[in-house]
């Protein structure tokens, strides 16, 4: 389901869901804003939605 997301937006979901760490923290791992991890997490969750609905 994840393959066709960027790479730093399927370690953002992943970091999130398996590791079970904040939004700060996971921006502060990849170098970059907490908004764009809030775009990466939306970008990911509506990638799993779409993959299970068709």
């Amino acid at each position: 389901m994840l393959d066709n997301l960027p790479p730093k937006a399927r370690r953002a979901f992943l970091l999130a869901q398996l590791e079970g760490l904040t939004y700060a923290e996971i921006a502060q791992q990849l170098g970059v804003s907490v908004s764009m991890i809030k775009q990466y997490m939306l970008r990911a969750t509506q990638q799993c939605y779409f993959s299970l609905s068709f």
